[in-house]
């Protein structure tokens, strides 16, 4: 059974989405920490660590696609000139995961878990 919560990337709706301006409807699709995202500015995630400290800014240009405006561009990978800038927030620790071994029949059981290592990042602007 799956579950149906992510530990990679737990989101938090701003305030500023709510408004109906120009500038909320503008997104990026964005490849950070081995996993994809749909980021809008303001938004806070939760991703796999990150090799920066707590205050950073990150600038990539790992965007698949964006959205400014009335114009949308879609990566050949990657969108050429985009530029999306993440400010980190913190670097954390998830919750705990647990798993069990066993093999039948040669009373071998495990039990065995960890906390992955998170890095609590917020986007602060979206460049096209």
């Amino acid at each position: 059974m799956a579950d149906k919560t992510s530990n990679k990337t737990q989101k938090e709706a701003p305030a500023s989405r709510a408004s109906k301006d120009a500038s909320a409807t503008d997104f990026a699709v964005l490849e950070i920490g081995g996993s994809q995202l749909i980021v809008h500015v303001g938004d806070v995630f939760e991703v796999n660590k990150l090799d920066a400290k707590s205050g950073d800014t990150i600038k990539t240009k790992d965007v698949l696609m964006i959205k400014v405006g009335d114009s949308v561009q879609v990566g050949e990978p990657h969108v050429k000139g985009a530029e999306v800038e993440i400010k980190v927030l913190a670097q954390t620790k998830g919750k705990k995961i647990k798993a069990f071994d066993y093999k039948a029949k040669s009373r071998y059981r495990r039990r065995w878990g960890y906390r992955p290592h998170l890095t609590r990042i917020e986007i602060t602007q979206i460049k096209a």
